[in-house]
C-alpha cells in the first residue's frame, strides 16, 4: 500500500488545516507566577532538556515525497505536522524568553552532545530509513506528552499551563497520527518480523523512557512526581500504543485497518 493513497491521509491533512487556524489564544501579558527553583528547571527543559525533531521531521517530509509520491494527502498531512512541530518550538522558546532564559553554565557541553546527536541521527536515518525514524518520532514525543502535562498540571503560571496544553493537545494528535500510520506500514509484516518489531519497540521505549525519568528528575521533583511514577505511566501508555500499531491477534490488526478503510474521518481512536 506503500505506493498508493492511505485511507486516512484526507482525514489527517483536514485535521491539520483545521488544527492551524484553531488555536486557543495564549494571554502573554499575564504577569510571571513561577517560583524561581521551578521556573530554573522549566526553563532548562525548554531550552535544553527537550528533543528537537524538526530536521528529523525535514528529512521524514523529503523521504515520503519519493516514497510515497503517488500519497500527495499524506505527504502534505506530514508537512503540516512538522509546521505544527515548529511551532510547539516558537510558543516554548518565547516562554522561555519570556522567564529571562539566558546562557546556561553546560550550555556549551550541550552544544557537543547535540552536535554528536545530530551525526549519529542522521546515520541512524540513512541505514534504517523512514519507519524507524517516524517510530522514534512517536516514542520521544509520548514522553514530552507526558512531561507537558505534569508542567500544565503543577505551576502556577497561568501562560506556562496555557502554553504546555496547547501543546500537549497537538502532540496527542501528532501521536494518533503516526500509530494509525505506523499500524497500517507494519500490516504486511509476517509474524516473525512483527514479534521482532514488537521487541524492538519495547527495547527502543526502554531506553528513552529511562533516559527521560533520570535526565528529568529534578523537573520530576518540581512538578510533585517520582521517576518510578513517571516510569510505570509510562509503560502503560506505551503498551496500550505497542498494542494497537502491532497487535498480537491478527483479528486485532485486521479490525483496526478495517476502521482506517470504513471510517476514513472518523476521530483518532487512542487507547
Amino acid at each position: 500500500m506503500e505506493s498508493q493513497e492511505w485511507s486516512r491521509s484526507r482525514f489527517w491533512l483536514a485535521h491539520f488545516v483545521h488544527s492551524r487556524h484553531d488555536r486557543p489564544a495564549i494571554e502573554w501579558h499575564r504577569p510571571v507566577a513561577l517560583g524561581p527553583l521551578g521556573g530554573q528547571r522549566l526553563v532548562w527543559w525548554l531550552t535544553l532538556g527537550r528533543s528537537k525533531p524538526v530536521e528529523s521531521g525535514a528529512w521524514l517530509v523529503a523521504r515520503a515525497v519519493h516514497d510515497w509520491r503517488d500519497d500527495p494527502w499524506f505527504v502534505q498531512a506530514l508537512r503540516l505536522m512538522v509546521t505544527e512541530q515548529r511551532h510547539h518550538e516558537d510558543l516554548l522558546e518565547r516562554l522561555a524568553v519570556r522567564w529571562g532564559a539566558g546562557g546556561s553554565s553546560d550550555a556549551s557541553g550541550h552544544r557537543m552532545t547535540e552536535t554528536v546527536h545530530r551525526i549519529l541521527s542522521k546515520c541512524r536515518r540513512r541505514c534504517l530509513g523512514p519507519r524507524f525514524e517516524m517510530s522514534v518520532w512517536l516514542l520521544k514525543m509520548v514522553g514530552e506528552h507526558a512531561l507537558l502535562r505534569l508542567i500544565a498540571g503543577a505551576m502556577e503560571d497561568e501562560v506556562v499551563r496555557s502554553v504546555c496544553r496547547v501543546v500537549a493537545q497537538e502532540k496527542r494528535a501528532h501521536i494518533a497520527f503516526l500509530v494509525e500510520r505506523l499500524t497500517m506500514l507494519y500490516a504486511d509484516f509476517n509474524f516473525i518480523r512483527r514479534n521482532l518489531r514488537r521487541l524492538r519497540l519495547r527495547m527502543m521505549w526502554g531506553v528513552i523512557s529511562l533516559s527521560d525519568a533520570m535526565g528529568h528528575r529534578r523537573l520530576l521533583d518540581t512538578v510533585g512526581s517520582t521517576r518510578l511514577r513517571f516510569l510505570w505511566d509510562g509503560f502503560r501508555r506505551f503498551a496500550q500504543l505497542l498494542e494497537q500499531m502491532v497487535p498480537y491477534r491478527r483479528d486485532a490488526l485486521l479490525a483496526s485497518l478495517r476502521m482506517q478503510q470504513q471510517d476514513r474521518y472518523a476521530k483518532p481512536r487512542l487507547r
